[in-house]
């Protein structure tokens, strides 16, 4: 009888290691090419979708260098500020990110360069504080959910007016109306 709680005992404590395991895939090691981001990718996608955030199609995504995206993006028109990737709506759809990061911070920047893609498709033309606060939204949700609470507790820090403030106001939508409140404030609304 004692082997066999033993046993027992050690299946469990092996199940609660391989769920930790899946938990850490986006935390760990940094991510250093497309094949590395594309597990933190379908975990950014999965998250978002739980919350109500679908992107309904597949996106190219790019795991480069910082100057390399860096580059990129202010070609694209972007301001030249340091960034942990960016969404190219078209020629074709892309969201660059940042190599080197690690998992938990690359999954983050992934998640609001998707919600990026959700506003190209659900959205009309908005403020700078309405687009990038709603994107910010979700790295945070995003954060959250994967238990990064001190890095999602950073982006509150953030005090400029598209990011900060922008964050800011949907989580106060949230708290008032609730995440179809926020997703229906993000379809529609065009300016704070």
């Amino acid at each position: 009888m004692s082997t066999h709680r033993g046993s027992f005992f050690m299946m469990i404590v092996l199940a609660a290691f391989i769920v930790c395991l899946g938990a850490q895939a986006c935390q760990a090691t940094p991510i250093n090419n497309d094949e590395e981001g594309l597990v933190c990718f379908r975990e950014a996608k999965r998250l978002l979708a739980s919350i109500g955030v679908e992107i309904p199609r597949e996106i190219l995504l790019k795991v480069r260098p910082r100057e390399e995206v860096q580059v990129q993006y202010i070609s694209a028109g972007g301001r030249s500020i340091m960034v942990g990737g960016y969404y190219q709506p078209y020629g074709p759809e892309e969201i660059w990110i940042i190599a080197g990061q690690e998992r938990i911070d690359a999954t983050g920047d992934m998640a609001h360069e998707l919600a990026h893609a959700w506003q190209s498709t659900y959205a009309p033309p908005q403020d700078r504080t309405i687009r990038e606060g709603f994107a910010t939204w979700c790295e945070y949700k995003v954060l959250m959910l994967l238990g990064a609470r001190q890095k999602a507790a950073y982006l509150l820090t953030l005090d400029d007016e598209d990011y900060g403030k922008g964050l800011k106001l949907f989580l106060g939508v949230e708290a008032k109306s609730g995440l179809k409140g926020v997703l229906e404030y993000a379809k529609t609304a065009t300016k704070p």
